[in-house]
């Protein structure tokens, strides 16, 4: 079933597939025994839901310092961004891997965008166009593989930043006519890419500058307490999000690293995306599949 990047090998996985749901895993994911069961009756019981997505737990994470900040990303990010969506908003969206959804419904979507490098973000756009929902399942739990070397973390972020550029490029026209749920997305997008990067650009210069004497903020204003209290805020909510999951008290040592290490690995990523996205226009060149590099997980 193999393909060129991974929308169309599920597109051409779809014909051969049978049943009225359909379950999308990546090759290295490691359902739990009742996750499938799970997903499937959370999805049959709402006639309002298009897809179910279930929660992704990193399987490997104390292989490396690296696969420890993801474990922490991937907590953070699904019980503050799609369980607080999901509890404000009615709103989630597909995370590419343990998820179900109805056959009938990615049929007449006309399948997975080939273009896009995040299958996931792409399809969850179009679920949205048609007045649908998908609902985010954090009891039916999947473990994955992430990258442990920093060299593959950078390939695998890269593409998936490179995907959020194209999606977001696709749906702007479409998120001022549809600005809910769309524009609320693109928003997030918009802000995160065109405002925040700038915005700590600037932050970290200034930050340098100060280090080293070469400037300074001459703006008078409690800006260190700011700091402190912004730094303050990220450690409650990692530590508060660490607390629902099992206790792994390593792991709130390294969230409180993460802010000054992990973090910062943000610009890298989206500075990298641009620049391979540049590159490919320049030479002319379509987009590039990066398969994720999977290596031996430590027992």
């Amino acid at each position: 079933m193999g393909g060129k990047g991974k929308s169309r090998t599920l597109n051409n996985g779809l014909p051969h597939a049978r049943g009225e749901l359909i379950v999308v895993y990546d090759a290295d994911s490691t359902p739990e025994p009742d996750c499938v069961r799970l997903l499937s009756q959370t999805l049959l019981a709402d006639p309002s839901l298009v897809a179910v997505n279930g929660k992704v737990r990193t399987r490997n994470w104390a292989d490396s310092v690296m696969t420890r900040f993801i474990a922490i990303e991937f907590i953070f990010f699904q019980w503050i961004f799609q369980g607080g969506r999901w509890h404000m908003f009615r709103l989630s969206t597909l995370m590419g891997t343990n998820y179900v959804i109805w056959r009938d419904a990615l049929e007449t979507l006309g399948g997975f965008d080939e273009l896009s490098l995040v299958d996931d973000t792409e399809m969850s756009f179009r679920i949205f166009l048609g007045k649908r929902r998908i609902r985010w399942v954090p009891y039916a739990v999947g473990w994955q593989q992430d990258p442990a070397p920093l060299r593959i973390f950078l390939k695998q972020r890269s593409r998936w930043t490179q995907g959020n550029f194209y999606v977001t490029n696709k749906y702007l026209p479409v998120a001022l006519t549809h600005p809910f749920p769309i524009g609320l997305e693109i928003l997030n997008n918009v802000m995160c890419y065109v405002m925040f990067v700038p915005a700590l650009v600037m932050s970290h210069t200034a930050l340098l500058m100060g280090l080293t004497g070469l400037g300074g903020v001459t703006i008078p204003g409690p800006f260190t307490l700011l700091w402190l209290l912004s730094f303050l805020i990220y450690v409650a909510q990692v530590f508060f999000t660490l607390s629902m999951e099992e206790r792994r008290p390593q792991l709130y040592f390294f969230a409180v690293l993460a802010y000054f290490t992990y973090a910062q690995l943000f610009l890298v990523v989206v500075f990298k995306a641009a620049w391979e996205m540049l590159k490919g226009k320049i030479k002319g060149q379509g987009i590039t599949w990066y398969k994720t590099e999977r290596t031996k997980e430590k027992k």
